[in-house]
Formats: structure tokens, C-alpha cells, sequence
């Protein structure tokens, strides 16, 4: 090309190169590219390839690259017949975000939004990944959304209800299959094209307890044995499993401890940021392990119901997503598993399962997960027994008084189980409903029942908190037991982590 044929098309002309610079390029202080033809990209630097001086490019032609009012910068024109993207921004290539207006090509910026507290990423409508996306198949977040439904971040005030497993039966597992929760993937319906975060959690051993003082035998569920000690493992691997495939990177969340610590150990491993509202009461060991996992602490003074109040403000202020643990639909479907895991290694359904009750998420999850066996064996659903403190039981009155709603629990502090201590439980409403359905029970411990239980559990070798004491409390009261079937307990969390012995024998 000419002299004059640069001056008929001016600065602005274009003209394709002749073989692999395919894209249209401005004539205006052109040179010869190694491929015979003429663009604007700089000389290639000694050893480097001319794509690769395309795409980095350097000071060739009397500037500075990649600052501002220089070429390359941010305010100059683009080298492909454009402008450029502002810094940080994904290149897209430029025939995919083409159209045509008056007569002239027009770069146009498609973003897409990812989920609250995520970070927003390139999705093309016209491009592959944007057909995948639409199709259901290609995008993690759409794939997520659509089998999950992930909700947005619920209020304080109220849960996202469980949805209704489909049939299924534990016992015809493949033995081989992986140890942990993610062995019943297909019952909870996860997409095996999304990658789980896992520890190990779930699958955890069913043990025998033959105490005098109960009576008759006892089954224990050790989830005290998880990962992080708690049961809210299994939660915490399908809730952080299904933000990290929607691209979730920043999130808070309000515990009084085993769920802080829980999420915390997952999200580092999955590489979110996760800041823990936690009441300033909390055991001070639990914080300290909390701070270790990875996670920031905000200490809250006042009752629990503070954290919960600060981690929903944040979440609007900062745009963080609340990964609640009480409110959050996926963490107590998690509990689910529990039941699969009852099943499995009994081989049938038991006649009665006691579990602690607080905000309800292990007992919606229950609730949930026996109601799928019993759908899938075609056999009665067990009797699910919710137990509470006796200083802090407002839904054992709600149930008592037969009424439809709870009301907040006015209680001044003190009790043992401080991880059931809820005024307010999240899932209050939807427990009193599955209570009444499948003709369950909630019912109370004092604490003096909650002391000697403690004793009996660390004298048989269970060093487990005093909330997991709750079941085993209730029945040294001897209630009405099933006369066949088993009758099991889950011991929801270790009582190692307190920092101090919880029980001397002395």
C-alpha cells in the first residue's frame, strides 16, 4: 500500500493482513508484519512471536504501552479497530462483540453479573459459552441456580423451606462408592459435572451404647467425629460446594461457633473470604480456631440474635452473600445425609431418632432425608424426636399450647447447651409443621438432666459437648420408647474445643 492510498483512506482506513492477522487493522503508522501484510501492532521483540507481540505490545512506535494517552493505553485507540477494555477487564475477541450500526463496525461490552458478593465475568449471548449458558449445560452459576434454586439471601426473620427429595435407598450404595456425604449424590440431586468440596464428612460410624441407666439399648450417630467437629460439616460441603460453582467468592455469616468454624474450614479450602459475625460470649478457644481457618471476626456483644442482625446488615451494606447456616435451604439439606447414613448402616429404618433442636436445621434435614427412605423402602417413617433446653424451648410451648406460631422465647442465659439456646429459631414454623405431619415430638431437658448425661457420655469415651448430651438427658427421664426397632441418638458435636475439661471424674 501506498503513499497515497494511506492518504485516500486517511487514518482511520483499514486493511487485513494477508494470512493469520485476520482482524481488521488501522493503516496509520503501519510496518511490514513478518506475514507480509500491514498493521499497526508493534516489531516483535527478539524471540518473541508476533501474536504475542500483538497482545502485549511495547513502546515500537514513539509511545509508552498500557499508560494512558500513549499507545496501547487505556485512551487510545485499540489495535483491533476499537478502543480498549478498561484494565481488569477479559478480552473478548472482537468478531464476537461486532454489530453493525450505520454502516460502521461498533465494539459493544457484554458483562455479566455474577451472584451477590461474586465476581462479574465476560458471558457473550452471541459467543459458545454464552449458547451453553442459555442451554443449561455450559455456565456453573445457571447450572447451580436451576437444579438448587438458589435463593437470594433470606431476611432475618424467616428460612427458605427444604424441598422434597425424591425416593431413594441408601442401603443399595455401592460399597465402593466415596466416603463421605457425596456417596449419595444422586439423592440430592446434584450435578456430577460440578466439582464437590469435600473433607471426608458424612459418612461416619454408627456406634452401640448399653447404658444401665437408659434402660435399653441405644445407638449413637458420631458426627462428633467430622471433620471439624460437628455435624454442620455436612452442611457446609454442599453449601460452599454450590457457591464455589457460582462463583461466589466473598460471603458472612453469624454463628456462636461450630458453624463459623465449619464454613470457615471449607471456604479456605474452596478460596472464599468469609467474615464471621460471632456473639462475644463464644468460647474464646472456638474463636481463636475460627481466626486460624481463615476467616475475619467480628465480635458482636448482646444476644445471638445481634450476629444475626450484623451479618444481614453487612450482607446489604458490602454486598457480601449470607451463607446462613440456619437460613440458607442448602446447608440443612445437608443433614439429610445423616439420615442416608442412619439407613445405610442399619440396613432399615429405625423406629425413633432424637437429635437436639435449635434453630431446626438438623431436624428439617432429618425430616427430609427419612421421609425420602421411607418414600423409596415403601415403610413407615420414624418417629423424629426434637429436644430442647429446658431454659430455652419455644417451640416445645409452641407444641404444648397447640398453637399455629411460636413466639420469641424470653430467656435470661445460663444453660449448658448454649448451641440450641435460640429465641427466635429460623426454622421454627417449618419444624412445628413437620412435627405435626409425620407425628413427631419436641420435648425438654433440664439441666441438672443435661449434667448427669454429660457425665455418662465421657465415662463411655464420648467427649462430646452439652448439646449432644440433649438426647440422651431426655431419656434418662425413661419416656415412652418403641417397643421393637432401633432407637438412635446423634451426638451433633465435640466438646473437645471448649478449652477447658467439661467433665472431671473426680
Amino acid at each position: 500500500m501506498g503513499q497515497a492510498d494511506s492518504q485516500r483512506l486517511g487514518d482511520r482506513g483499514h486493511r487485513r493482513c494477508r494470512r493469520r492477522c485476520r482482524r481488521r487493522r488501522p493503516v496509520a503508522g503501519q510496518h511490514l508484519c513478518r506475514h507480509g501484510g500491514r498493521c499497526r501492532a508493534p516489531a516483535p521483540r527478539p524471540g518473541q512471536s508476533h501474536r504475542r507481540a500483538v497482545r502485549t505490545g511495547h513502546p515500537a512506535d514513539g509511545g509508552r504501552s498500557g499508560l494512558p494517552g500513549g499507545p496501547g493505553g487505556e485512551d487510545s485507540p485499540d489495535r483491533h479497530g476499537g478502543h480498549r477494555l478498561r484494565a481488569g477487564h477479559r478480552r473478548i475477541p472482537a468478531r464476537r462483540r461486532q454489530r453493525r450500526s450505520g454502516g460502521h463496525r461498533q465494539l459493544q461490552r457484554t458483562r455479566h453479573r455474577g451472584p451477590p458478593g461474586g465476581r462479574a465475568g465476560s458471558l457473550v449471548p452471541g459467543s459458545r459459552r454464552g449458547r451453553r449458558a442459555r442451554a443449561g449445560g455450559g455456565h456453573r452459576d445457571s447450572a447451580v441456580k436451576e437444579v438448587f434454586r438458589l435463593p437470594p439471601p433470606p431476611g432475618p426473620d424467616r428460612a427458605t423451606p427444604l424441598p422434597r427429595l425424591e425416593p431413594c435407598n441408601p442401603t443399595s450404595v455401592d460399597r465402593a462408592a466415596a466416603r463421605s456425604l457425596w456417596r449419595w449424590a444422586a439423592a440430592l440431586q446434584w450435578p456430577g459435572r460440578l466439582p464437590p468440596i469435600t473433607l471426608g464428612e458424612g459418612l461416619v460410624p454408627l456406634e452401640n451404647l448399653d447404658l444401665r441407666e437408659v434402660g435399653r439399648p441405644l445407638r449413637v450417630l458420631r458426627d462428633d467425629t467430622e471433620p471439624t467437629g460437628s455435624w454442620k460439616d455436612r452442611g457446609s460441603s454442599l453449601l460452599v460446594s454450590a457457591l464455589a460453582a457460582g462463583g461466589v467468592r466473598r460471603v458472612v455469616e453469624d454463628s456462636s461457633g461450630n458453624a463459623a468454624l465449619s464454613l470457615a474450614t471449607y471456604c479456605r479450602v474452596a478460596g472464599i473470604e468469609l467474615t464471621a459475625c460471632v456473639p462475644a460470649s463464644a468460647p474464646p478457644v472456638k474463636k481463636e480456631l475460627i481466626r486460624r481457618a481463615g476467616a475475619r471476626i467480628e465480635e458482636v456483644s448482646g444476644p445471638r440474635e445481634r450476629a444475626t442482625e450484623r451479618a444481614v446488615e453487612r450482607s446489604r451494606r458490602e454486598g457480601l452473600y449470607h451463607a446462613s447456616h440456619a437460613r440458607q435451604p442448602l446447608h440443612a439439606l445437608g443433614a439429610a445425609t445423616a439420615a442416608f447414613n442412619i439407613v445405610e448402616a442399619l440396613g432399615e429404618l429405625p423406629a425413633m431418632v432424637i437429635a437436639p433442636a435449635g434453630h431446626g436445621g438438623l431436624l428439617a434435614g432429618l425430616h427430609a432425608g427419612f421421609d425420602a427412605c421411607a418414600r423409596g423402602l415403601g415403610l413407615p417413617m420414624p418417629t423424629l424426636v426434637g429436644v430442647q433446653s429446658a431454659l430455652c424451648a419455644p417451640l416445645v410451648r409452641a407444641l404444648d399450647e397447640q398453637s399455629e406460631s411460636w413466639e420469641a422465647w424470653q430467656w435470661p442465659g445460663g444453660s449448658q447447651a448454649d448451641g440450641v439456646a435460640i429465641r427466635q429459631p429460623a426454622r421454627g414454623s417449618e419444624i412445628l409443621e413437620l412435627t405435626r405431619r409425620h407425628a413427631g415430638r419436641l420435648v425438654a431437658a433440664d439441666e441438672l438432666a443435661v449434667d448427669r448425661a454429660l457425665r455418662l457420655l465421657w465415662l463411655a469415651g464420648l467427649k462430646v459437648e452439652p448439646t449432644s448430651a440433649l438426647p440422651l438427658a431426655w431419656l434418662l427421664s425413661r419416656p415412652s420408647l418403641p417397643d421393637t426397632g432401633q432407637v438412635v441418638a446423634v451426638l451433633s458435636g465435640s466438646g473437645v474445643r471448649a478449652g477447658h475439661q467439661l467433665f472431671s471424674p473426680g
